[in-house]
């Protein structure tokens, strides 16, 4: 590692909650090692273009892969976790339902859609969190689109998403291109705080961290389930690369003091055990490896 690496890496030992840290213990490896089955999905999310046609190969015929259903977990009342290797949610807001993140490419983004209709019966998607406007997080909103849901993101994010989603689809034929009569205006940019209340009473909290990896990132807040979902924020694990991303987030939820038991980023360092506050403090405590 580089002086500017090290010197990186020793700067994000500000404390998460007043702890220090983020530093790798000795012989444990990164969520990047091998072993991983979604090795290739989690690499080309952090651009690893090696990765990408390993990610997104189509078998023979021609046609793109579809992923087998995502499993669901329920985390609160109306509150579901859409999982994987990679993780959105699906939240009951009464007469409606709001997902966050609708995954990197259009087949994910139709079983996520599929998935939170499936937990949440009988009720339109109405809403779609998009955390930042990168291709592994936007890639599925055109099925969002074609569900008929607005997206809500940061206004950062509004321009490009809307040129995005606006756009000719021909390449593959996606769920968007299939739409008859397209919407027009389908992105909502929202300012740094922006709170959703359901008919229900759930409240929904969007929160702005700009950090070196996104100025527009979007975290994810749910106050009364204590759960914080934080886009690409990792602070297990996190390789040089994201070492700044880290210490904007630390910096940001200091600030915020947001009251959080469990934490779930979109790329989770093990799709099988949610990180909880304790863990995320042990993390800080021990340099985060």
């Amino acid at each position: 590692m580089d002086r500017a690496a090290q010197q990186g890496r020793r700067s994000v030992r500000a404390d998460l909650f007043g702890r220090p840290g983020l530093r790798r213990p000795a012989g444990r490896a990164s969520r990047h090692s091998a072993g991983r089955e979604d090795q290739g999905q989690v690499q080309a999310a952090h651009g690893g273009p090696a990765d990408v046609a390993v990610a997104y190969a189509e078998p023979a015929g021609g046609a793109p892969a579809v992923p087998a259903a995502p499993p669901v977990e329920r985390i609160g009342e109306g509150v579901f976790k859409i999982g994987g290797n990679y993780t959105s949610l699906a939240i009951d807001m009464g007469d409606h339902i709001l997902v966050v993140e609708s995954g990197q490419n259009d087949a994910r983004g139709q079983a996520v859609m599929a998935a939170a209709k499936q937990a949440i019966p009988g009720k339109p998607i109405r809403f779609v969190v998009n955390s930042h406007p990168h291709f592994d997080h936007a890639g599925g909103l055109g099925a969002a689109v074609a569900e008929g849901a607005t997206i809500l993101t940061h206004r950062n994010n509004e321009p490009v998403l809307e040129r995005l989603l606006s756009g000719p689809r021909t390449l593959i034929g996606d769920s968007l291109a299939k739409v008859a009569k397209r919407r027009t205006n389908v992105v909502e940019g929202v300012g740094d705080r922006d709170v959703r209340k359901g008919t229900t009473g759930t409240v929904v909290e969007l929160h702005h961290i700009p950090n070196e990896h996104s100025d527009g990132m979007f975290v994810v807040y749910l106050p009364a389930e204590k759960v914080l979902w934080t886009a690409d924020i990792t602070v297990v694990n996190p390789t040089p690369v994201q070492v700044g991303t880290v210490r904007s987030a630390v910096e940001a939820l200091n600030r915020l003091k947001l009251d959080f038991e469990t934490w779930i980023p979109a790329h989770p360092p093990n799709p099988d055990k949610p990180l909880t506050r304790a863990d995320v403090l042990a993390a800080a405590a021990t340099g985060g490896k």
